[in-house]
């Protein structure tokens, strides 16, 4: 792992162009809030799909369904590997 992440950071820090200076807190703010809501946007569409296609939501999502708990809020993380996938890619 460690020479992995040598020989990328070698390979590929002549190429990275860092810029001069950091973004404003109005920049920052203002790209937090876009990557925020575009985020959102593919991850409610995600799961949309997850629902509507049956094979998906039989074989994937439902793994999401199936887990119960007294501490409902924390279900929403126990989903099947190939859903994580697909929301980090979102």
């Amino acid at each position: 792992h460690i020479i992995l992440n040598s020989l990328s950071f070698y390979l590929f820090r002549k190429t990275s162009i860092l810029p001069e200076a950091a973004p404003t807190f109005v920049e920052f703010m203002r790209d937090l809030t876009l990557c925020y809501f575009v985020g959102d946007f593919f991850i409610y569409w995600e799961h949309v799909i997850m629902h509507k296609i049956p094979w998906l939501r039989h074989n994937i999502h439902a793994a999401h369904h199936r887990f119960t708990s007294p501490l409902f809020s924390f279900n929403a993380g126990w989903v099947h590997p190939v859903e994580i996938a697909v929301a980090a890619l979102c």
